[in-house]
């Protein structure tokens, strides 16, 4: 009977120490796998911060003016830049007297054109009988102008908004003061 009771303690013993070692193996792979996980956690996060920062690098890439119109009194052009490669399409643009202000009418937009005079820059011709308030497509390096019959000088808290849509599809809008925002 007593070897029994010393066979039972040795193998009890034995259980007891096997079922210790398999309970540390088990806290082994939850601390792997909580560690795994946060680096996945991690790793996703960066994708995700790439991501977004792919997704902005057209967008960021737009620029936007607003100018009294020196050769036309009384009018003002906002100059819409597209110094990415790509075009951007639906460009937009509404002028507003103030932050929290109304917006005001375009008078009328429409793709800015290069000039062939010596010194180039750009040219803001109107189309008699074509009144445009949105341009449909932007091309990479273009430049569109919106008229506005109000002068950016009799508004100094007046601000500039542009939406657009980028190469991709994304909906993007852009202010005066350069803020940049999906849609």
């Amino acid at each position: 009977t007593w070897g029994a009771v010393f066979v039972g303690a040795v193998a009890g013993t034995a259980a007891l120490i096997q079922l210790r070692q398999q309970g540390n193996v088990f806290k082994g792979e939850v601390e792997r796998n909580k560690c795994r996980d946060e680096l996945l956690d991690g790793q996703l996060r960066e994708l995700e911060r790439r991501e977004t920062s792919r997704r902005r690098e057209q967008a960021e890439r737009i620029d936007v003016t607003w100018n009294d119109m020196a050769e036309r009194p009384g009018k003002s052009l906002v100059v819409v830049i597209n110094g990415s490669h790509r075009p951007v399409r639906e460009v937009t643009c509404t002028l507003y007297d103030a932050p929290e202000g109304e917006p005001f009418e375009v008078e009328y937009a429409i793709e800015l054109l290069p000039a062939s005079f010596p010194g180039g820059g750009f040219v803001f011709r109107e189309m008699p009988g074509r009144r445009e308030w949105m341009i449909g497509a932007l091309r990479g390096g273009g430049r569109a102008g919106f008229q506005f019959s109000k002068l950016k000088a009799d508004y100094p808290y007046g601000h500039v908004e542009i939406e657009f849509v980028d190469d991709a599809g994304y909906s993007w809008s852009l202010t005066s003061d350069l803020s940049l925002s999906p849609v």
